[in-house]
């Protein structure tokens, strides 16, 4: 006699899912569950119909993509002095002087994320931005120093692992119309091969009038 044994046969897929169902529902309901029951399908003209209840992917691309650094050391004070330094330049620096040293400063390209809007920052963005009308009436309406007037404070870094952070910051800056504007920002950095922290995104932020 032969000892071969036939395996059982699987569960019908309406099985699988009714016993799937019955789980979940006692996880949120308690021992008794909802008591609900699968109805069958109906058939179709051309026999049973297949039927998707619901379906998602999530596909991501890469913004940017760069070489994190290798065997990185603990983060020190001396990471704190470089990633407060490189933020206070971004925010400190004349704009026409951002726009051809932006790199010493950010990965190229580096997201800019603001109300509604999330971009990608290139030479052909600054160009753009500096040839712009919002960025004449900005000006116009709050015409910087030479070198700018800025206070950066209440500087907050929050290290993610070794060559990953986060900063948040409050900006301030006084005009030469004698104007006062603050606003909240924040930055993500990362640290490349090299040691070099660079800017990978950073929020524009809105700025509003202070009393003086």
């Amino acid at each position: 006699m032969s000892d071969h044994q036939e395996a059982p046969a699987k569960p019908r897929r309406e099985d699988r899912v009714q016993q799937a169902f019955d789980r979940a529902a006692e996880g949120a309901n308690g021992a008794a569950g909802l008591g609900l029951k699968l109805e069958p399908a109906q058939a179709g003209e051309g026999g049973d119909d297949v039927r998707i209840v619901g379906t998602a992917f999530v596909a991501f691309s890469k913004a940017i993509d760069y070489d994190l650094m290798d065997s990185p050391p603990p983060v020190a004070a001396a990471d704190d002095a470089a990633i407060t330094s490189i933020v206070t330049a971004y925010e400190s620096i004349l704009p026409v002087d951002l726009a051809a040293n932006w790199r010493q400063y950010a990965t190229d390209p580096h997201i800019a994320i603001a109300d509604g809007w999330v971009a990608q920052v290139t030479d052909k963005t600054f160009r753009k931005w500096l040839r712009s009308d919002e960025y004449e009436e900005w000006t116009e309406e709050y015409p910087m120093f030479s070198p700018r007037h800025v206070q950066i404070t209440n500087l907050n870094i929050i290290y993610i692992g070794r060559v990953r952070a986060t900063v948040t910051y409050v900006l301030q800056e006084e005009f030469t119309n004698g104007k006062v504007a603050a606003g909240n920002g924040s930055a993500s950095l990362f640290k490349l091969e090299g040691g070099q922290w660079r800017i990978v995104s950073i929020h524009k932020r809105v700025k509003e009038e202070v009393a003086q």
